[in-house]
C-alpha cells in the first residue's frame, strides 16, 4: 500500500493466463479463406513465443529478455498505454506523458515476462478475421486449446500501419485489456492524481523480480 494506493494494479489474472497461454501456444489449424497478414501475424506470433520458452539454448533470464523483446516488438505499447490513460492522457504535461509511457512500458513487459514458464503443451487455433470501419484495424478470433480446463476465447485488435501490423488490444472472453487497464489507472487518479499513478507504477516496476521460477 502506497498512500493509500493499493499496488496490485497488475492486470487482472485471467488476463495474464489467456496472454500467455495464446503467446506461448503453437499456432495451428488450416488456413480459412478471406484470412490475411493480421491472421498470420498472430499465428506466427504463437509460434515465436513458443520457440523461446521451448529454447533450451537459454536460461530463463534470457528467454524473459528474449520474451521482453519480441513483446516490444509485437505490441503498440504506446497506443495501448495511451488509451489506458483514457481522458487523463489529454490532461498531462508532456513530461508526464514521457515518463508514463517509460513506466507504463516496462510494467507491462515486467509483468507477462516474470510469469514465463508453465504455459506449454497448450494450442492457438485462429478463426476468423473481420477488418473494422476505419480500414485499418481487424478482429482475429482466436480459440486456446489448453490441456486441462475450459478453452478461452481470446480476440486480437491489430493494426495495420506504415510500420507493419501490431497488436493495439486483446480482448478475453469479450472484455477488453485496455479498457480493464483504464478502470483501474483512472481510479488511482481520481484518487491521488496523476503522479499517484506514476508512483505507484515505479512501485510496482521496482517490486517485481527480474526472474521467475519454472514450473
Amino acid at each position: 500500500m502506497l498512500d493509500g494506493i493499493p499496488l496490485n494494479l497488475a492486470p487482472r489474472r485471467f488476463f495474464v493466463i489467456a496472454l500467455l497461454g495464446a503467446l506461448l501456444a503453437v499456432g495451428s489449424g488450416p488456413a480459412v479463406a478471406g484470412m490475411g497478414a493480421p491472421s498470420a501475424f498472430i499465428r506466427d506470433l504463437g509460434i515465436q513465443a513458443d520457440s523461446v520458452l521451448q529454447s533450451h539454448g537459454m536460461n530463463l533470464e534470457a528467454r524473459e529478455r528474449a520474451f521482453r523483446n519480441l513483446l516490444a516488438a509485437k505490441f503498440d505499447l504506446t497506443l495501448i498505454g495511451r488509451i489506458s490513460l483514457g481522458r487523463y492522457w489529454r490532461r498531462a504535461s508532456a513530461a508526464q506523458r514521457r515518463d508514463y509511457l517509460s513506466l507504463f512500458s516496462e510494467y507491462v513487459l515486467q509483468t507477462y515476462a516474470s510469469k514465463l514458464g508453465g504455459y506449454a503443451g497448450q494450442k492457438l487455433i485462429v478463426l476468423s478475421e473481420t477488418p473494422l470501419t476505419n480500414k485499418i484495424d481487424f478482429y482475429v478470433k482466436s480459440r486456446i486449446q489448453r490441456p486441462s480446463g475450459p478453452p478461452i476465447k481470446v480476440t486480437w485488435r491489430v493494426r495495420a500501419g506504415k510500420d507493419g501490423v501490431r497488436i493495439i488490444d486483446i480482448l478475453v472472453e469479450g472484455i477488453s485489456m485496455a479498457v480493464t487497464q483504464r478502470d483501474q489507472f483512472s481510479a488511482v487518479v481520481r484518487r491521488n492524481g496523476f503522479e499517484g499513478l506514476l508512483e505507484v507504477l515505479r512501485a510496482r516496476t521496482d517490486k517485481m523480480p527480474a526472474t521467475a521460477a519454472v514450473k
